[in-house]
């Protein structure tokens, strides 16, 4: 899943005047500059955002300039995390 979303998107700020809004879907970058599903659950006022990530299961607080919509196409596949 992070391959395609990689191809789609650089590691970039975004527009300045874009806003996200709580349960919205966004990419997110990771620290080895791949791209992952993510789920806004909590924005903060320092600029963060708390971001589920949806394949891995887990949490992150990303600075929201570094957040791009998420395209419908990577919406609509199912999870890619599995429990042991």
């Amino acid at each position: 899943m992070k391959t395609n979303v990689k191809v789609l998107f650089h590691r970039k700020s975004t527009d300045s005047n874009r806003s996200f809004r709580v349960d919205e879907f966004c990419a997110c970058p990771s620290e080895s500059e791949d791209w992952y599903r993510g789920l806004i659950r909590q924005l903060h006022s320092d600029g963060t955002a708390s971001v589920f990530k949806i394949d891995y299961g887990d949490v992150q607080d990303i600075p929201m300039k570094f957040l791009q919509p998420l395209k419908v196409i990577f919406r609509k596949r199912q999870k890619q995390i599995q429990t042991i």
